[in-house]
């Protein structure tokens, strides 16, 4: 049995059910097939090599131990070896993490580590490292009503007239039990990314099925030892620096010989979006705080 499901302006078929992808259209034509099969080890002469994954031009390999081996191939095959049966949770979360991310650079995606909300009919993205609270102020905003676009991976390409736009993703977020608490939500409501992490899905209230915004703002996320937060605008070079920072997994970019293109996308994409840095206390999430900011600051 197959499933289809429509996210980053593609169409997949899928050999593996996935709840966190918006279910497709039936007559859809297939970009990107999921399937199983036999995975090798390593890949021929990789250009780029990691603790868990080789790339070369057109083909990425992840091998997570114990659990499963992905293949990602030209753009529109993603090959599944499981190892582990009764860990399919965590395949999942690898196949929609480096993997997927792999798949879009491959596509031609300018693919940014941030979730997304819409905000006046255009995208607002929150980047930052992990912990940094890019999908908390993302279930924030969905906790307020307002339609979530994407989470942890962005996909952007350019249309006619040059301007950034964003593809949607998934349905759902990743949320610390913590943040879910803030939320008044009850953790044993939801289930866990892992079972070793204290991490949850959160179904966000306003999905989108193949639905694409224009990009107007990124804000990069980080923590400071101070108990105000800090806006700063960034201009020039600074953008590209931090549009940078804030991609996905860009030691793939060497192994798909994509860096000086993407570099060249990213001074592009520099050029037409607004950038941020924005500053949060270390400290517990606070939900009225948090939302208190977003008012003052942020929707304006």
């Amino acid at each position: 049995m197959t499933y289809k499901y429509s996210v980053f302006g593609l169409n997949f078929e899928s050999e593996l059910e996935s709840k966190e992808l918006p279910v497709g259209k039936p007559i859809a034509k297939t970009d990107v097939c999921i399937r199983f099969g036999k995975v090798p080890d390593k890949i021929e002469a990789p250009l780029a090599t990691g603790l868990s994954f080789q790339a070369v031009e057109n083909k990425f390999l992840l091998v997570i131990d114990d659990i499963a081996k992905f293949l990602v191939q030209n753009g529109n095959e993603i090959i599944i070896e499981v190892i582990d049966e009764k860990n399919l949770g965590s395949i999942r979360l690898f196949l929609y993490g480096s993997v997927m991310g792999a798949l879009l650079f491959q596509n031609g995606f300018v693919v940014l580590h941030s979730s997304a909300v819409e905000i006046n009919n255009k995208a607002v993205l929150f980047a930052g490292s992990s912990g940094s609270g890019k999908s908390t102020m993302s279930a924030v905003f969905n906790k307020l009503g307002y339609k979530v676009l994407a989470d942890n991976l962005c996909p952007v390409k350019f249309n006619e007239e040059n301007l950034p736009i964003l593809y949607t993703g998934g349905a759902y977020m990743k949320i610390w039990h913590d943040v879910l608490s803030e939320l008044n939500s009850e953790n044993s409501e939801y289930e866990k990314v892992r079972p070793a992490i204290n991490k949850f899905y959160l179904k966000s209230l306003n999905n989108n099925l193949e639905c694409t915004y224009p990009l107007e703002k990124i804000y990069i996320l980080s923590e400071w030892n101070r108990n105000k937060w800090n806006f700063q605008n960034e201009f020039g070079f600074k953008k590209v620096e931090l549009l940078l920072q804030a991609s996905f997994r860009k030691r793939f970019l060497k192994g798909f010989n994509m860096l000086n293109k993407y570099h060249s996308d990213l001074s592009k994409l520099a050029k037409s979006l607004n950038v941020a840095y924005i500053k949060r206390p270390a400290k517990k999430f606070s939900f009225d705080e948090t939302v208190k900011i977003i008012n003052e600051k942020i929707i304006k």
